[in-house]
């Protein structure tokens, strides 16, 4: 039976030390800047259009050469190119995530498609993330990841890496996890033996498990929340705010990692003892978090597999 090699990401829990993370976070600042700047450009370029059929849209391609400038010329308060401190390869990837959210919108816009979002300008603490380019397999190890400027980070891998890396993703979540996200081309997938097992899938009967102590804990803690001091117009949160949302998020992310668990280990059970999987329920039961994760698991799990995933 012939090896599929597919694209596959790697995923590993980073502890940045003090320094590291606050290049990090500079990068993700970087990021955001050129993001929001070239976003701006395309807008009026758009406007402009509309006035002036011959005025040219920069396509990925001009922003990267127009880019070369902008990090020339944009300083701080002394006159430094701060742009340059940073992995020029994070700029260059970011202009290529704008591309790509247009061309979404683009291809969602012709298939008639409502209340289709435009691409948004990112603000502070809106999924800071940066994506890198990797080509050295080397630069990972099960205890430790190597990014330029700032060496090798700590870090926790839970299994080995295989095929060729070609980026990695920093990113931090609201509880304060760091994660790196390596992913690389050529990795081998062998598909499982053939079977005459059909499974059926009831999507109408998908739901979370309410855990009563889990929820009464984080009513708790949600409630003193609301009691510190939140930011508003002509005030700053406190650091008492800022910690219990920390906490508070923590607890969020540790269910939402214990509901991927659970569905992980149900998709690969359904995938590795039935030869086909048929998926059934009604619309409402579809845009369902927990009903959208299992069918996005059970769909490239398949794929790898050889299996036949029917969607009714």
């Amino acid at each position: 039976m012939p090896t599929k090699k597919v694209y596959k990401a790697y995923r590993a829990r980073l502890y940045p030390m003090a320094e590291q993370e606050a290049y990090f976070r500079r990068m993700f600042g970087c990021c955001r800047l050129v993001y929001n700047h070239f976003l701006a450009v395309r807008v009026a370029a758009y406007e402009e259009r509309k006035v002036d059929p011959e005025v040219k849209v920069p396509s990925r391609f001009d922003m990267c050469r127009m880019l070369t400038d902008f990090k020339r010329e944009h300083t701080d308060a002394a006159g430094h190119a701060f742009l340059r401190d940073v992995d020029s390869t994070a700029l260059i990837y970011e202009i290529g995530h704008l591309d790509d959210a247009f061309g979404q919108f683009y291809r969602r816009v012709r298939a008639g498609q409502r209340n289709v979002g435009f691409p948004r300008f990112k603000k502070r603490g809106d999924k800071d993330s940066a994506t890198v380019a990797f080509k050295r397999a080397e630069d990972v190890r099960p205890n430790g990841v190597r990014f330029a400027k700032v060496g090798w980070v700590p870090a926790h891998a839970w299994r080995g890496m295989e095929g060729t890396p070609v980026s990695c993703t920093v990113s931090v979540d609201a509880a304060g996890r760091w994660w790196a996200s390596v992913l690389c081309k050529g990795v081998p997938v062998r598909a499982l033996p053939s079977n005459k097992v059909v499974a059926t899938v009831d999507l109408d009967g998908v739901r979370r498990e309410t855990d009563l102590a889990f929820e009464k804990k984080l009513r708790r803690e949600k409630r003193r929340l609301s009691r510190r001091q939140a930011p508003g117009p002509h005030r700053r949160a406190s650091a008492r705010w800022l910690a219990q949302k920390e906490r508070v998020a923590r607890l969020m992310a540790q269910e939402r990692d214990r509901m991927v668990t659970q569905t992980h280990q149900l998709t690969a059970a359904l995938v590795r003892d039935s030869g086909a999987i048929v998926v059934e329920g009604d619309a409402r039961a579809k845009r369902s978090p927990e009903a959208s994760e299992l069918v996005r698991q059970l769909r490239y799990k398949c794929d790898w597999a050889g299996r036949e995933l029917i969607e009714e």
